[in-house]
């Protein structure tokens, strides 16, 4: 029997309690050796949700220290993506980072560059978008099923901000989310996948809902688009046009 996987965790909510403690279960020499949460209360009731015995944390730089660590997963928001992988990263351990990767292209260059120059494991969640179809996709445009791809359109049909009462979510956040905008970089993520790269951009992005709710009777600034239309070309000549 191969010796197990010894992981640390940062930040295990509900994106933990919904996908990655059911994928890890499933996973033979995996073991949830700390979890680190902001309180040990909700460290301790998701691992005994899952029925996990990990040592119940709350500060993520002793949980990276820990020489019983072989791998780091990391699950926060955004904003402390960076900080946690680098630190992770210099530790010696393998890193698991929840997507949004970053804040923006500068913090995700230099994670990549750190990861490139450790050699170490490195993942990002892959989005759950598409995924299912994923192979069976990129199969049929490889064989030609569609013929040379000339036109790309993407629609995204969430209509869950078209209502203003609906409370202001972290991802509306700018400290929080940086310059991540509703799913529109793990759409965009799928198109590279099955088309190619995009050569050149432009958008046009809006916020026409200013204020929500943001608990306690108190309203809260979104500042992050809430509409965005992106029309782009691909390195294969295609254009493509995303609505969101």
């Amino acid at each position: 029997m191969a010796k197990p996987i010894r992981i640390g965790i940062i930040g295990a909510g509900g994106i933990f309690r919904s996908r990655h403690f059911p994928g890890l279960a499933k996973i033979q020499d995996t073991e949830v050796v700390a979890i680190c949460n902001r309180t040990k209360a909700s460290g301790r009731k998701i691992a005994q949700e899952f029925k996990l015995d990990p040592e119940i944390m709350t500060d993520p730089h002793a949980l990276i220290a820990r020489k019983d660590v072989d791998a780091v997963m990391i699950g926060t928001w955004p904003y402390m993506h960076m900080p946690f992988v680098l630190e992770s990263l210099d530790a010696g351990k393998h890193t698991w980072v929840q997507a949004r990767m970053a804040m923006n292209l500068r913090e995700a260059k230099a994670m990549y560059a750190r990861a490139e120059e450790t050699g170490l494991t490195t993942q990002i969640c892959q989005p759950p978008h598409c995924l299912a179809g994923d192979h069976y996709i990129r199969h049929l445009i490889a064989n030609g099923y569609v013929g040379d791809i000339t036109n790309v359109v993407v629609r995204s049909m969430n209509g869950s901000l078209l209502n203003p009462k609906t409370p202001l979510h972290w991802r509306q956040i700018g400290r929080y989310s940086g310059l991540n905008t509703m799913v529109v970089g793990m759409l965009v993520e799928f198109v590279h996948r099955w088309c190619g790269y995009t050569a050149s951009v432009t958008a046009q992005a809006e916020t026409f809902t200013k204020l929500r709710p943001a608990g306690r009777g108190k309203m809260g600034e979104v500042d992050r688009p809430d509409t965005v239309n992106i029309l782009s070309t691909l390195e294969i000549g295609a254009t493509a046009v995303y609505m969101f």
